[in-house]
């Protein structure tokens, strides 16, 4: 597993300055929000967990197959404890196909609870960003993931770039839900 430390606890407020007051309000009420467009975003979401618990979650990489949408498959070809290779295989609905893709990454421990991560090899032409887990004042953590993405398919162009935003959102809601039955299973 790769293993971290992580940033001291810090209010929500402190740690979202650049969102509008209803983005925190949906991030109070656990929802995930995405900001961003054409390939770049930011995706956010808290989560009722210790931090030690979120980032378990989000370095499971031989499991992520078991609670991530759209993600059929994962293999760890490389591991060490501050980077990992992986490659894993999607399946994505545009419009009516059903699209299978595959991306292999590196992904890195960067900073006290940073991950980063960028494209070796796959289907996409881009790929690259990181995932932080920012211990909140309270017994939460916000589960941010910034990232840069795009594809090349053609007049779907405009369709990658909606999926792949909706898919974040997906993704921190299923990161937040195994998050949380993960710490349920600790309490127990």
């Amino acid at each position: 597993m790769m293993q971290t430390s992580f940033p001291p606890r810090q209010p929500l407020d402190a740690l979202t300055t650049g969102l509008s007051d209803l983005q925190r309000q949906a991030l109070r009420r656990g929802e995930a929000i995405v900001s961003g467009q054409a390939g770049q975003y930011m995706a956010q979401v808290v989560i009722e967990s210790e931090p030690e618990t979120a980032w378990q979650v989000l370095t499971d990489f031989e499991h992520l197959a078991q609670f991530l949408p759209n993600v059929m498959a994962t293999q760890v070809l490389e591991a060490s404890a501050q980077r990992t290779v992986v490659e894993q295989t999607n399946v994505s609905q545009i419009l009516f196909a059903q699209v299978q893709s595959k991306v292999r990454t590196e992904n890195s421990v960067i900073a006290p609870g940073k991950l980063s991560f960028h494209l070796l090899k796959g289907d996409l032409n881009h790929l690259q960003g990181y995932w932080q887990v920012l211990p909140l004042a309270t017994s939460q953590v916000l589960v941010k993931q910034v990232v840069s993405a795009d594809a090349d398919l053609g007049f779907l162009e405009g369709s990658f770039h909606l999926l792949f935003r909706e898919t974040l959102k997906r993704t921190l809601a299923a990161i937040q839900t195994e998050t949380q039955a993960r710490t349920l299973l600790k309490a127990a």
